[in-house]
């Protein structure tokens, strides 16, 4: 519990608060409590008094315990709320703080146009002695607490009592986003206000008798787009019109009636019907009755999710009374409380450096480690405070990874501090704060998680926020994923048996080695340029074929390479032993960084492996050796006209001596003059050619420009036999290129 004193120039008025702690909050929201509607939820008695009518501390909660949990005694019970996540209840008995000023109207902004005074008269029946608020966050039903989506069933029970109950009565209750509060800033005749309307903030007026009944409610919100009334009058003006401006009327009822309105009602209120109902806390009224006299004791409640702000949080509360329930009405007294001075925490945006290398845009997708392996991130948290317009604090920026691309954890607890050790200043206005950290560079894949961790402002009353808040949220998470090679190859020219075929391989694409030495896991982030590798690993050939895609067997001389960066690397070499087609495969084995993924060629040859095959053909040879093969020819005549007969005997030497020199006979026939003449020309008795057949016995180049010889012999029985005959030739060849 946290007792404020009030502003200069009041001098006697008790302000009174609780704060929830978020922590506490966070608990509440998970707890399960009766779901009923706003009139009978099960959490908070709207009967008509201010008293628990139970025994025990269980719920349901009354104003008895609202007062003890602010004031912690004087409320005729020792027992505080069941789960409030925002309380107040202030007591303005003893003072009197009005409004003044022509400004001072519902559809005007309150810092800069409402004007309080203190100490001034205003009718007895509309002195408001105390006020008070109370927030539960339940579980929603869809037929007795609708929630409109969200996932809690956001309610507020509120009222006030009176100095008089001479007659009928209007009431309206402001709930501030913003913190507002009076100030002793003079204007205009009185005191200015501090602290801005904000869009969504919500107005409940309500009329009612002394009787008992409460004859309508009306619900506005604060609404900027509202830049001039509906035409017509106001209680014409539909639900969805802005009936003036800034206010725009968002429900409605003329049987508001707690004890008779619908379960599902978004509002209801109800006062006290007799005379002498209890009031726990001490109370005078203008006839010096202790109990509450019919019609002095007002209490209502709204469903803030079933009108659609069941996520926005009040940190101020104002009970003001009115001449009418028109948003005109002129205003009479008014007390301002602390309701629920909270925040709804920081939430981070992880964010990339663009191109341009100087801003950054969100991250919604995952990145590339690209090339140079330098990859520049922030991050940015938005801070959103309901209660404070302006704040201040620090956020300080932390940075887990490189997690594993898999993994789903986020940066809840540990990693390194990015930026000033004290962290990035806040400057907060409007209720929200945008502070980015500095920016980092990353060196290695993975999956990085941002946590921000706000100071908070305790002069504002401010609570501090993290997000991550929990070990599930993973919106502040993002990964860097590798770069894939591009691995092609060329292979050599065909060749023939017996020649080596060749390969060589083309790497690109592949990323830097992370650096070392900047912070983080390895010092892999905000490392300097200068300490990263080219791309390692190695490629390895193997040699598929022949004429298929089998493995080949054969010895892949130079594999495998070892990789620095882009490049080509080889070439290699292999012999094979069969003719046919052989395609070389070649493969990336990158480090063990993760910046670059390996690649891969293929058999058969991929789109992107290159030129891979290589023809191996067979070989034939053509070797010419000249020779001779040689022959002669005898021509024998008679010239005595005797028929001739015998036998001609032709003997080859190899010199040109006919055997009278170192020469031996090399090949020898014998043939007989009539049966083996020649045909052509004709044969006669007296003349006939004989030849040798010979065709076993060449000369060779060998021989070439050596003499050999005929030696002729003649043999006849009825002639005498001439002389030898000696005949010498020398073979000459011509040996071709």
């Amino acid at each position: 519990m946290t007792r404020v004193i009030g502003p200069p120039r009041s001098k006697r008025r008790r302000w009174t608060l609780l704060v929830p702690f978020i922590a506490a909050v966070a608990v509440t929201l998970l707890m399960t409590v009766g779901a009923q509607a706003v009139n009978n939820t099960g959490a908070f008695e709207l009967d008509g008094n201010a008293v628990t009518s139970h025994s025990g501390t269980g719920a349901p909660d009354d104003w008895d315990r609202v007062c003890h949990q602010v004031v912690g005694s004087d409320c005729s019970t020792t027992t505080n709320t069941n789960g409030a996540t925002a309380v107040s209840w202030t007591d303005s008995s003893n003072s009197l703080e009005i409004y003044t000023g022509g400004g001072s109207k519902d559809f005007n902004d309150t810092q800069d146009s409402w004007l309080w005074k203190p100490a001034d008269t205003v009718p007895d029946k509309d002195t408001i002695l105390h006020a008070f608020s109370a927030r539960y966050s339940l579980t929603p039903s869809a037929t007795t607490c609708p929630s409109n989506g969200d996932p809690t069933c956001e309610v507020i029970f509120f009222g006030s009592d009176r100095f008089d109950n001479a007659g009928d009565s209007q009431l309206g209750f402001w709930f501030f986003q913003n913190k507002i509060q009076t100030t002793n800033i003079s204007s205009g005749g009185g005191f200015q206000f501090s602290g801005h309307h904000k869009n969504g903030d919500l107005l409940i007026i309500s009329s009612f008798s002394n009787g008992g009944t409460t004859s309508t409610i009306k619900a506005y919100f604060w609404d900027t787009t509202c830049t001039k009334a509906a035409s017509g009058s106001e209680d014409s003006v539909p639900v969805g019109g802005c009936p003036a401006v800034n206010l725009r009327l968002q429900g409605k009822s003329t049987a508001a009636n707690c004890a008779t309105s619908a379960a599902t009602a978004a509002f209801c209120g109800e006062v006290n019907p007799t005379d002498g109902t209890t009031s726990p806390w001490a109370f005078h009224d203008k006839t010096n009755h202790t109990a509450f006299q019919q019609g002095e004791f007002y209490e209502a409640g709204v469903n803030l999710s079933k009108l659609g702000i069941g996520t926005e949080c009040f940190s101020s509360s104002l009970a003001e009374s009115r001449s009418s329930d028109s948003t005109s009405a002129v205003l009479k007294d008014f007390v301002l409380s602390n309701f629920g001075n909270c925040t709804t925490g920081s939430g981070t945006t992880p964010q990339k450096l663009n191109a341009d290398g100087t801003t950054y845009s969100n991250i919604t997708s995952d990145l590339s480690i690209g090339t140079a392996a330098r990859v520049g991130v922030r991050d940015q948290d938005l801070i959103q405070v309901g209660g404070a317009s302006t704040f201040g604090g620090t956020v300080k920026f932390f940075l887990c990874g490189p997690l594993a691309l898999t993994s789903t954890s986020n940066c809840q607890t540990g990693g390194v501090q990015i930026g000033a050790a004290a962290g990035e200043t806040v400057t907060g206005s409007g209720g929200t704060a945008t502070v980015n950290s500095v920016g980092a560079t990353l060196t290695k894949v993975g999956r990085y998680c941002w946590r921000a961790e706000y100071s908070g402002d305790s002069a504002k009353g401010v609570p501090a926020s993290t997000d991550p808040a929990n070990a599930t949220s993973t919106t502040e998470c993002f990964k860097v994923q590798p770069v894939t090679a591009t691995l092609s190859t060329t292979a050599g020219s065909d060749v023939t048996l017996g020649t080596a075929i060749t390969d060589t391989a083309t790497l690109s694409g592949t990323a830097k080695q992370p650096g070392t030495d900047g912070i983080g896991p390895g010092g892999t982030i905000n490392a300097t340029a200068g300490t990263q590798a080219n791309a390692g690993g190695s490629i390895g050939w193997v040699v598929n074929g022949p004429g298929n895609c089998t493995a080949s067997g054969l010895t892949v001389t130079g594999t495998p390479a070892t990789v620095s960066g882009d490049n080509t690397y080889g070439p290699v070499s292999a012999t094979p032993t069969a003719i046919g087609t052989y395609t070389f495969v070649a493969t990336y084995t990158p480090d063990t960084s993760g910046n670059t993924l390996g690649a891969a060629g293929s058999c058969p040859p991929g789109a992107n492996d290159g030129d891979e095959s290589v023809t191996v053909s067979g070989s034939a040879s053509l070797a010419t050796a000249q020779r001779w093969l040689p022959n002669d020819t005898a021509h024998i005549t008679s010239q005595s006209g005797t028929t001739l007969a015998g036998s001609v005997t032709f003997t080859l030497y190899n010199d040109a001596t006919c055997g009278a020199g170192t020469g031996t006979s090399q090949y020898t026939v014998t043939r007989n003059v009539v049966t083996d003449a020649d045909a052509n020309p004709a044969p006669t008795a007296n003349d006939r050619y004989v030849s040798t057949t010979n065709t076993a016995f060449f000369v060779t180049s060998a021989n070439d420009e050596t003499a050999w010889s005929w030696k002729v012999h003649y043999v006849d029985n009825n002639l005498t036999s001439p002389s030898d005959a000696c005949e010498t030739t020398t073979p000459a060849f011509t040996v071709s290129p």
